[in-house]
């Protein structure tokens, strides 16, 4: 919330004094915040909380989606109809809506979205806004407005056509572009970017918030003036947090006193886990629709390590995470990938070494795999305490899922020593049980 608030008062249409310069000033200055994240990473929740926070400021909101009650264009296209003409209008529709269902529906009744589409003509999305801005002006006394887009990288697979620069222009007919350029410069996407940034650069009322599952979907964007667009980062569920959750699922009071060794092992379930917040709600669930399993394991007599290790053991076995398909994204790398990831988490030099999170992700022979660690935080693989953080820790569930549900690695034997090495031998100190991983590695 702190980077967006200090993202959105950057005075868009004013020079800063040089005692106001921020890290949005010049050509990096904000015109349009956008926030990523894979399936379960929390950015329709990072997008309500701050429109509930930018509400009690006096600001009006606007929370429009392509997903949810309009996952559909608001029309169909017409053949001869130009994408970015078609995609400006599909906005236009989109945001009259939801400003529809949020302020002017009666309780429940209102229209479906391509019902309520098609009374109406969608040609101008300014003189759309500018009746939005009279009515937040006139009815509610209210002079900034935020619009938030919720799943913009729907608009890619619903129009799949881009147009490549110049620059970028070097493959041949026989080549697959890569899926990078084919969403940076997807004509349907670049017309809503330009539109909306055609907003922000000419009046200081309209700020824009997007979400999208890619966070490098916005990488090649620049205003007409060449202005970027602003990253911000998604929070995660802090430890604690989480841990209270996983005591509320099985029905204990974590106000009285609990063991220690219990909130040990709570704790190394939490790293598991991990702190993506779809992730931590899938696991309490396992553990309170299944009390009567779990609740033995998480408050035996003994403080074992055997009682922890067939708690993690039971939750893993029912853990099913987001699956979104990063094989057909990264091909045969995928495999490589999940290995090295693997060793990355449990060779002592590499788990030690420094990195950030816009470092790419580098192999055990410090060759670049083509992945950032932000985009493996993003997928759910590592967390990181603050955004930018030198210390990356792994959500081990997640891991563990990918490498069950991963077929083409199920085919190597080395594939069963991997999902060995993540659960069942946590707790061995020899590693003997793991020279047969090494030896097939």
């Amino acid at each position: 919330m702190e980077c967006t608030e200090r993202a959105l008062s950057t005075n868009r249409t004013g020079k800063p004094s040089e005692q106001q310069r921020t890290f949005a000033h010049g050509n990096e200055k904000a015109t349009i915040l956008t926030t990523a994240g894979a399936k379960g990473r929390g950015k329709t929740r990072a997008l309500l909380e701050i429109a509930t926070h930018l509400q009690k400021q006096g600001t009006f909101v606007i929370f429009s989606t392509f997903n949810s009650f309009s996952s559909v264009p608001f029309r169909v296209k017409h053949k001869e109809e130009p994408t970015d003409f078609f995609a400006r209008q599909d906005l236009t529709a989109r945001v009259a809506y939801a400003f529809y269902r949020q302020t002017l529906a009666d309780g429940d009744s209102f229209l479906e979205f391509t019902a309520f589409a098609a009374r109406f003509d969608w040609n101008s999305f300014s003189e759309l806004v500018c009746d939005i801005t009279r009515y937040a002006m006139e009815a509610l006394r209210m002079t900034k407005i935020v619009f938030l887009f919720d799943e913009v990288l729907t608009i890619c697979e619903w129009f799949p056509e881009y147009q490549l620069p110049q620059k970028q222009n070097i493959y041949k007919n026989d080549e697959i572009v890569p899926l990078k350029y084919r969403l940076q410069y997807n004509n349907a996407l670049t017309a809503v970017l330009r539109e909306l940034s055609s907003f922000c650069e000419s009046s200081p009322n309209y700020d824009f918030i997007l979400s999208s599952l890619d966070e490098n979907l916005f990488d090649g964007f620049c205003t007409d003036s060449g202005r970027k667009l602003q990253y911000i980062p998604l929070p995660l569920i802090p430890m604690v947090d989480a841990k209270k959750l996983y005591f509320d699922a099985l029905q204990l009071d974590h106000s009285k006193d609990i063991p220690d060794f219990v909130h040990a092992r709570f704790d190394t379930l939490c790293r598991f886990i991990g702190r993506l917040p779809r992730h931590i709600s899938v696991c309490a669930e396992i553990l309170f629709t299944f009390q009567s399993s779990t609740k033995p394991l998480a408050l035996p007599l003994s403080c074992h390590n055997a009682n922890t290790k067939y708690l993690i053991d039971f939750v893993s076995g029912r853990f099913c995470a987001p699956d979104p398909k990063y094989f057909d994204k990264f091909q045969e790398k995928w495999l490589r990938i999940l290995c090295h990831v693997v060793l990355h988490i449990f060779s002592y030099p590499l788990s030690k070494a420094h990195a950030t999170v816009h470092a790419p992700f580098l192999s055990v022979g410090r060759t670049d795999l083509g992945i950032s660690y932000l985009e493996l935080c993003n997928i759910g693989i590592f967390a990181t305490a603050e955004h930018g953080a030198s210390r990356i820790f792994p959500c081990m569930m997640v891991i563990i899922s990918l490498l069950q549900h991963c077929g083409p690695l199920s085919k190597y034997a080395m594939h069963s020593f991997l999902k060995k090495l993540c659960v069942f031998d946590i707790f061995c100190k020899s590693g003997i049980p793991n020279e047969q991983f090494h030896s097939l590695w």
